[in-house]
């Protein structure tokens, strides 16, 4: 350690000097920041579990010596471990995130990693399990989802996603707006709090009422009949409505997906990244659907593993 100068019994390390590279190292440049703002304190202080300690005691009693703002809250995240065992390389039980995306794609290992174990919890690694959750979750889930539901848009609507017919609504489009509504709220709720698994399990939940929404209006079935039509493509509205409030959500955590959803459902990138919000009913109505290939092919268990589902759209926005 390095000898204090007023205390020759003391000696300070170099985690002090990495501490405050938390403030020096963003404020030493003239950095244009908005009016009132700055990069500290943070909102949340991200750090792992083993070092909590030092950010928690040390950092903020450095902090408040300084007469500076403590972070706003600290959130000490887990390990991953595989079958059990801290990852090690002496133990030779390492996981290449690197070789995981360019067999699974970056999207799907994000959203295993943020959807198997509740963050802040340690967690084990399996890829059967990150597989047995892309097949069921996301190719069976989300991708099945949106291919069938853009396939009726293309079948019975001349491939426009219809407007909404209000007076068509009955107990079954009350149901899917109000819960799926719900669990939008609940998802936003849990990111703000760090509860990433449970806003992707809210995801999965939509996903499975809109599936049950499709059953029980059976669209192949009023389309058989004329004057049925109105009912029809309400009911298109609706699935296609549902699909879209689903990008927002789901763009943080899988941003390459997310835009190739958007490009499906005929909506366009705006400047900033973001995509038109599809939460505004007047955004989705009289746009053309562009089907192309899944999001997530199906992964065949019977077969090694190797080859990679492609997923994501080299052109799209970087998260």
């Amino acid at each position: 350690g390095i000898e204090l100068a007023f205390d020759k019994n003391y000696v300070t390390y170099v985690w002090f000097d990495a501490l405050v590279n938390y403030i020096s190292a963003l404020e030493y440049l003239p950095i244009e920041k908005p009016a009132g703002l700055g990069y500290w304190p943070a909102n949340v202080h991200l750090v792992g579990k083993d070092i909590l300690t030092t950010h928690a005691v040390y950092w903020s009693t450095m902090l408040m010596a300084l007469e500076r703002p403590l972070p706003r809250s600290i959130f000490a995240h887990g390990w991953w471990t595989v079958d059990g065992e801290k990852m090690s390389k002496s133990r030779g039980n390492v996981v290449d995130p690197n070789a995981m995306i360019d067999q699974f794609g970056a999207d799907a290992f994000r959203y295993f990693l943020l959807r198997e174990v509740p963050f802040g919890q340690d967690g084990d690694f399996s890829e059967s399990g990150m597989v047995k959750r892309m097949n069921s979750e996301l190719a069976d889930g989300l991708g099945n989802l949106l291919s069938r539901s853009l396939t009726m848009i293309e079948r019975f609507a001349g491939g426009v996603v219809p407007p909404h017919n209000a007076a068509s609504d009955g107990d079954l489009e009350t149901d899917l707006m109000g819960r799926s509504g719900g669990l939008l709220g609940e998802a936003s709720d849990h990111i703000e709090h760090l509860r990433f698994s449970r806003a992707l399990e809210s995801m999965s939940d939509i996903v499975q009422l809109c599936d049950q929404y499709i059953d029980k209006t059976a669209p192949w079935v009023l389309a058989k009949k004329p004057e049925h039509r109105p009912k029809l493509m309400n009911s298109l509205y609706h699935i296609a409505f549902t699909l879209g409030s689903l990008v927002d959500l789901l763009y943080p955590f899988m941003p390459h997906t997310t835009f190739n959803m958007a490009t499906q459902l005929g909506l366009e990138p705006i400047d900033d990244g973001k995509f038109l919000r599809s939460k505004d009913p007047n955004l989705l109505p009289g746009t053309t659907v562009k089907k192309s290939a899944g999001l997530f092919p199906r992964i065949d268990t019977t077969k090694p593993q190797g080859a990679k589902p492609v997923s994501e759209t080299p052109a799209s926005p970087q998260p």
